[in-house]
């Protein structure tokens, strides 16, 4: 939980705890008081109650005979919602010998306009009170709580009340003793400065709680509470003593909107709260719907007549509550244990809202009970709901939790989990003995694009548990995930690598333990319902005396890393292996500033052509002369590059020095030149690939068709749309293609087939010592018969001797290259090569032209 969070909960827990016990305090002491005070007129006292359903003018009601009043019992009149005036006729009859002091208290802040008048000696009327809500009474008791004190003695007294309205026609009356007035006035002030206090508290506390979990939820909450605080403020009045009174009538005179707007924020909150705003399927349409209705209908209230609003908001409110609570059916077979208190808060709101319409649509008796039932219900509901919020934010902290210390797709033990077992288990023991096992999907990426993430997740699973298995025969297996019931011992790094933590017993023995792992040819444990090869590759590292969690995950990933580029199928990280990562740490900043610097080098190893002797041909291989280590392997420049990112500079170094090498070479009088350049797999399925390569080459003014850009079949696979595009853009601004490395299990006659390429290189594999291997010899003929089939430049590489050569000028190559010929030497070197070839093979390059190949790869040729 965040540091802020629980303070907050403390503090409203803190504050309801006063304010529900304060109230309940107060009211359970002058309970009886309080019911008794507001039901019937006070004991000694007769009365009579009656009421006129017509507009007369006062003048004219005083001398209506009484049989145009229709008697009934206290506050029982027979009316409905319409825009109507009517009178009340209250005669009061002091059965006592003493005169006593009372109030009249009419409990309908709402009603449009009240005015009270009694008759003086004369029998004429005298007004005793103006007020409501579309009146200008100065005095805000009276607004909120309309009220007449008076004496009565022991000569009867009359009041005539005038009520219009076009909204909740109810005027409850009562008769209270001045004290008990006072006691009310009390109550209702200490009921309403607690629930006002409440309310805006919860509302600050719901918004911090919103900036901080960025979750809706909170505003819809801070909204359908305020929207309460504004209806009840209006129905009890109490809104005089919080806003302006314009604002106040303005809001009274709109009780309906009000209504439509608490609905709406109640419909937000529940879809909101249940987490239904971002699901799709048929109950979320019928709640877009129904939200929808709710926003019409409240701007429909905004102009429409209050009473005809009031005879349409029941239905509205109905269909709105029925779809919340298919909402929260829906949701309980899934056992969210925060739902609990949000669905039982329902109940006292139904309860209390039901009460407070009937209350005021005449329906049922007015008491101190009924009237204020629909605040207590909501004080209880906001009790309950504050439950289910902060149990909701406790389960969705629990989830976020989960979700910060698991893999997102295959749902196992990150790698913060695997670090924090690592810890206890070292410090669980003075000496540990641990062993971090590493375990890798070779051909993941393969099969990756054919699974969902659900299948993803269950490979992983039944993966996870089948090592799990064969792991546990070999030591015993500490635990990563204390949460998890069958998958307790495994992690997952980087979303693909399966790492488990066991006891090491010596190196021997671990030893052991992968070469016996590594022994399947497939570890997929589910063929049936996936029907792919699955591949792995293992690793282990032995915790060190002082090694850190991190540095045993970085020492299990190098020798995952060295088990796939050494191409074994396990390896066991060395303490002395330090040194060369040391190494390949200097190196990528020294290949930073060779790059920038210019200090690689091309080399070039000449090609000959047997169709073509006119042209000069050479493939450009990369060096790198390193200040202190010397000639740095091709393949570790690449692997360095590519790890660290710089094989994008790398390749446009390369091509831009063999762009101008091949300038200077024209210019120097060789005609005919023509270029092959062989691309990196990660370049090639680089977006905007193509348009670097075009404006180098733009730059120097060389036509592209004199240059040949070699590729194999693996360069295309990490992006085939990329691949594509690169591959049309350049064929269309004139370059040509060769399939490289043919026969080496990337390149294949399909791949030739799927693409314009011109040219197919026959890799050296094949080609060294086939006079003396039929099988290759035959292997390498049917290769130039196919590929002549499909109208591709044939050229063999690894050549030696004169004879193999003859033996692939008679099988129909187009071009040879090979020691035989020459090595790879200097730019310079080669110039003079050019000028001086001579030897046994001199007749195919009499005539040659310089055809430069600048390559991202080892020499291998």
């Amino acid at each position: 939980m965040r540091w802020y969070h629980r303070p907050l909960h403390v503090l409203m827990a803190i504050t309801l705890t006063i304010f529900v016990g304060t109230v309940l305090m107060y009211l359970l002491n002058h309970w009886q008081d309080l019911a008794k005070a507001q039901s019937d007129p006070p004991s000694g006292l007769s009365y009579e109650f009656a009421y006129l359903k017509e507009e007369v003018a006062v003048a004219d009601l005083l001398r209506l005979p009484d049989s145009a009043f229709t008697g009934s019992d206290w506050n029982q009149i027979p009316l409905g919602f319409s825009d109507q005036t009517y009178w009340l006729r209250i005669t009061l009859d002091n059965q006592t010998s003493s005169a006593r002091d009372l109030v009249l208290v009419l409990d309908n802040p709402m009603i449009n306009r009240l005015e009270v008048f009694s008759t003086n000696a004369d029998g004429l009327p005298e007004p005793l009170l103006v007020t409501g809500d579309q009146t200008q009474n100065p005095v805000r008791l009276q607004l909120m709580l309309p009220h007449v004190p008076f004496r009565l003695s022991d000569i009867p007294q009359r009041f005539y009340i005038k009520a219009q309205t076009n909204g909740a026609p109810i005027v409850p009356v009562t008769i209270l003793t001045a004290d008990g007035f006072n006691q009310l006035e009390q109550s209702l002030h200490l009921i309403w400065g607690s629930f006002c206090g409440i309310i805006l508290l919860m509302v600050v506390y719901n918004l911090v709680l919103y900036m901080g979990l960025k979750d809706e939820t909170y505003v819809y909450y801070s909204g359908y509470i305020f929207s309460l605080l504004l209806l009840l403020g209006v129905a009890h009045g109490y809104g005089y003593y919080l806003f302006p009174r314009s604002l106040q009538q303005w809001l009274s005179a709109n009780i309906i909107s009000l209504n439509a707007l608490a609905t709406l924020m109640t419909f937000l909150f529940a879809s909101s709260f249940l987490r239904y705003s971002a699901e799709q399927g048929p109950l979320s349409r019928v709640m877009l719907t129904v939200r929808h209705a709710l926003w019409i209908y409240l701007a429909f209230t905004l102009v429409a007549p209050e009473h005809i609003e009031a005879q349409i908001y029941p239905f509205i409110q109905a269909v709105g509550y029925v779809v919340v609570m298919a909402m929260i059916l829906y949701r309980i077979p899934e056992k969210l244990t925060w739902t609990r208190y949000y669905i039982i808060s329902w109940l006292p709101l139904y309860i209390g809202g039901a009460i407070a319409f009937l209350l005021f649509s005449g329906d049922i008796e007015y008491s101190f009970l009924t009237r204020h039932a629909f605040l207590f219900s909501i004080v209880l509901e906001m009790a309950l709901i504050s439950m289910a919020l902060a149990d909701r934010f406790s389960t969705l902290e629990k989830v976020r939790l989960y979700q910060a210390t698991h893999d997102e797709v295959v749902g196992l033990a990150n790698t913060g989990l695997l670090k924090e077992a690592i810890k206890t288990s070292m410090a669980q023991s003075i000496e540990p003995r641990l062993t971090l096992v590493a375990i890798e999907i070779s051909n993941l990426d393969s099969i990756r694009p054919y699974l969902r993430d659900q299948e993803m997740s269950d490979l992983f699973h039944a993966i996870s548990q089948s090592f799990d298995t064969e792991l546990s025969g070999y030591g015993h297996l500490h635990t990563i995930d204390d949460q998890s019931v069958h998958h307790r011992h495994c992690a997952v790094l980087r979303g693909e690598i399966l790492c488990f933590l066991m006891d090491n017993h010596s190196r021997s023995h671990l030893d052991a333990t992968l070469k016996a792992l590594s022994q399947r040819d497939n570890y997929n444990p589910m063929p049936d319902s996936l029907p792919f090869r699955i591949q792995c590759h293992f690793a282990g590292a032995i915790l060190q005396n002082n090694t850190q969690a991190t540095e045993l995950l970085r020492q299990v990933r190098h020798a995952l890393q060295t088990a796939k580029t050494s191409q074994q199928a396990y390896h066991i990280y060395q303490p002395l292996e330090v040194q060369s990562q040391g190494l390949h740490v200097r190196l990528a900043q020294d290949l930073v500033n060779a790059i920038e610097a210019g200090d690689l080098e091309l080399y070039h190893q000449p090609q000959i052509s047997l169709t073509q002797p006119e042209d000069r041909a050479s493939e450009v291989l990369l060096r790198w002369h390193h200040p202190t280590e010397g000639l740095i392997p091709t393949i570790d420049v690449i692997t360095i590059a590519e790890q660290t990112g710089l094989i994008r500079s790398l390749t446009r170094w390369v091509l831009s020095a063999a762009f101008s090498q091949t300038k200077t070479l024209r210019q120097l009088g060789y005609c005919g030149i023509r270029v092959s350049i062989n691309i990196s797999a990660n370049d090639l399925s680089h977006r905007g690939f193509s348009s670097d390569v075009i404006g180098l080459l733009d730059s120097t003014g060389l036509p592209a068709d004199i240059f040949t850009l070699e590729v194999t079949e693996s360069m295309h696979l990490s992006d085939q749309a990329v691949f594509q595009q690169n591959f049309t853009e350049l064929r269309d601004h004139g370059f040509l293609f060769a399939i490289d490395d043919f026969g080496t299990g990337y390149s294949s006659l399909s791949y030739a087939n799927e693409h314009p390429f011109s040219e197919l290189k026959i890799d050296r594999s094949f080609v060294t010592d086939m006079l003396n291997d039929p099988k290759r010899q035959t292997i390498v003929s049917a290769t130039v018969s196919m590929a002549k089939k499909l109208k591709l430049i044939v050229t063999a590489e690894g050549i030696e001797d004169d004879a193999t050569a003859e033996t692939l000028k008679a099988l129909g190559c187009d071009k040879l290259q090979g020691f035989g010929f020459a090595r790879p030497m200097p730019f310079s070197d080669y110039q003079a090569w050019l000028n001086e070839q001579q030897g046994p093979l001199s007749e195919h390059a009499a005539k040659s032209d310089a055809e430069t190949t600048s390559t991202l790869r080892e020499d291998r040729h």
